[in-house]
Formats: C-alpha cells, sequence, structure tokens
C-alpha cells in the first residue's frame, strides 16, 4: 500500500491539473497519490494565505469551499477504507494458509481414525 502511495499513476498530474489550479501549482504529468495529497496540503491547510483567502470569502464562495474540503476529506476515507479492505484480505488468506498448514495434519488423522472405525463395525 505505500509503494502504491508513492507509485506514478499515468495521467494523474494532467487529470488533475485543473482542479489544483487554485492552489497555485502544476502537478507532475504522470502524478502519485503521495505527491497530490502534498500537494493539496501545501496549498491549502499547510498554507498560511490560504486561511487569509478564506476569510476575505462570501457566504456563497465559503460554503463552496467547505463542500470541497469536505467532498476531499471524503476521498481519503474512501482511500483509508480501500487499504483496511485490503489488508484485512491479505491478513484472511494469511489466517487461512496458517490453519490449512496447522490443521491439515489433525483432520487428516481424524479421517484416518473415522474410516478405521467404520471398518470395524
Amino acid at each position: 500500500q505505500i509503494a502504491a502511495l508513492h507509485t506514478p499513476i499515468h495521467g494523474l498530474g494532467q487529470s488533475l491539473d485543473r482542479s489544483l489550479q487554485h492552489l497555485g501549482v502544476q502537478l507532475p504529468k504522470n502524478a502519485s497519490l503521495d505527491q497530490v495529497f502534498a500537494y493539496e496540503y501545501r496549498g491549502e491547510v499547510g498554507n498560511p494565505q490560504w486561511y487569509l483567502d478564506i476569510a476575505k470569502l462570501s457566504g456563497a464562495a465559503l460554503q463552496r469551499e467547505i463542500v470541497l474540503l469536505l467532498a476531499q476529506n471524503l476521498q481519503y476515507q474512501y482511500i483509508a477504507f480501500q487499504e483496511r479492505t485490503q489488508l484485512a484480505a491479505l491478513e484472511a488468506a494469511q489466517l487461512a494458509q496458517q490453519t490449512e498448514v496447522e490443521y491439515r495434519p489433525v483432520v487428516n488423522t481424524m479421517n484416518r481414525i473415522t474410516a478405521n472405525n467404520g471398518g470395524n463395525q
């Protein structure tokens, strides 16, 4: 997952360039998700001028900015959900493999005992 966040995505920077244009930054053409997050942070919350600009906004423009930030937050939550889901799937696969390795001999032994007992009746 960490490597995936740092892996350049073909055309990502180019496709997000217009939506991040208001931050005064230009993403690399093949940006990674990590780069996008860093640019967004530096251009908004990490930028003192952003707070001054927010203070000057009209009510409607401020509401628009709030909606954009909420949408951005939802995107981050979705990415975190995807990561947790993938990690849970990996852990389930590891547990299944471990269970198979540790308990297959027990099952085989029980099957032999059952087969032998069934033949003795």
